[in-house]
């Protein structure tokens, strides 16, 4: 088992971002492909290099995230800051609220998944077979934020983007009242789903709104 030490001794040496999810007092290292989907009862570090030398270190704690979380997410953020000799600038995020900084390091946006470690890793092995949808509401005017909403009529209005995710078919629904940038931001998550997380198997299909209810109830 990698220790906390072994896991922080060549970090910070390339540019770009580097996450680890708070579990069980320690730090768990992401892959690429889980750069921001964020579960809302989990803690994370995000440390984004800019050059050799300059860093940042980000603890983002979910809305539903324990007390010894984020206490531990304090703790490892000053022992990241620690291994870089101090250099690093700390920044605290908490989930809705984040920095226009932490927000442009997510070129596709963020998303904001229902549960914690227990749940966290469901979406990526789970192979299509019985597959449970999810359902994504993406809103902001600046900022656009996708967060999961329960899977049922009720969770959809006529002013937000809304992606339903079905495994090997992703649903995008723009109703007539949704923004510009909540339209870019809805595609690009649905693509960033495809690309990153399945390996382009996902097919994207755009909806009306007819539609998109009739599979949301089917």
């Amino acid at each position: 088992m990698t220790t906390t030490i072994e896991q922080l001794k060549d970090i910070g040496k390339q540019r770009g971002m580097e996450i680890w999810r708070i579990k069980n007092f320690d730090l768990e290292k992401l892959s690429s492909d889980q750069f921001g989907s964020f579960y809302t009862g989990d803690s994370y570090i995000i440390l984004y290099t800019k050059n050799p030398g300059e860093w940042n270190v980000h603890f983002w704690l979910g809305n539903e995230t324990t007390q010894d979380e984020q206490g531990t997410a304090a703790i490892m953020t000053v022992t990241i800051d620690n291994a870089l000799n101090g250099l690093p600038v700390q920044y605290r995020e908490v989930q809705g609220h984040e920095s226009p900084l932490f927000l442009s390091y997510f070129k596709d946006g963020i998303r904001y998944l229902n549960g914690g470690v227990a749940s966290g890793f469901t979406h990526v092995t789970d192979k299509y077979e019985n597959w449970k949808p999810k359902l994504f509401q993406c809103k902001g005017k600046r900022n656009v934020r996708c967060q999961e909403v329960e899977c049922k009529g009720e969770s959809l209005n006529l002013g937000d983007v809304f992606i339903l995710d079905c495994g090997l078919k992703i649903y995008v629904w723009m109703p007539p009242k949704s923004g510009r940038l909540e339209r870019i931001k809805g595609i690009d998550q649905a693509r960033s789903i495809r690309d990153r997380e399945r390996i382009g198997k996902p097919e994207i299909i755009i909806l009306g709104k007819d539609t998109f209810f009739m599979i949301l109830l089917t």
